[in-house]
């Protein structure tokens, strides 16, 4: 089944304005100088070097230890391409399934695609933790499906309703259950 989710065209500026939310920069938020600098660097330099095909030094050896311990998983608000980026980055054997929002036909932060993602693992959603960097995409719904949200957020901006860390090679360090 393949259904329609955004595209490149369309994604980059919904997570520029996730950004400026984050960043609060409310004020620049529909501003002409975003739009054009959407259209006229950010788009174009996109399509040559995608800003979210990358994987950082030491993900696999992190991947291989949590993998003794938990099933993991990925939720993408993807075009249809993160099973293949999976693979190419080499991070598919650690995980149990990629769940792309364009074979699903919803995307985060609606509740219904985490809920899948539960129902898939097996696991009721009180037993399962969603890691993400966009506040306003993945913790807030995570939160609505009913599972445990943690942040990766650099500057460590407290937050009351998830767990922020600073990396991804900090949840080794967490106690989860």
């Amino acid at each position: 089944m393949q259904a329609t989710t955004t595209t490149d065209a369309t994604r980059v500026p919904v997570y520029l304005k996730y950004l400026l939310e984050e960043l609060q920069a409310e004020k620049l938020q529909g501003s002409e100088a975003i739009e054009e600098l959407v259209q006229q660097v950010i788009l174009p330099r996109h399509q040559t070097v995608n800003f979210w095909n990358y994987l950082l030094e030491g993900t696999l050896a992190l991947l291989a230890t949590l993998q003794k311990n938990y099933k993991l998983a990925i939720i993408s608000n993807s075009d249809g391409r993160a099973a293949a980026k999976a693979a190419q980055y080499g991070i598919a054997p650690y995980l149990d399934f990629i769940m792309d929002s364009h074979f699903v036909g919803v995307e985060k932060p609606d509740p219904h695609i985490f809920l899948l993602a539960c129902q898939k693992l097996g696991l009721p959603v009180e037993n399962c933790y969603y890691v993400g960097d966009i506040y306003s995409i993945d913790v807030v719904g995570a939160h609505k499906a009913g599972l445990h949200p943690i942040l990766i957020d650099m500057t460590q901006t407290p937050r009351e309703d998830c767990r922020v860390i600073s990396s991804i090679f900090d949840l080794q360090h967490l106690s989860l259950l």
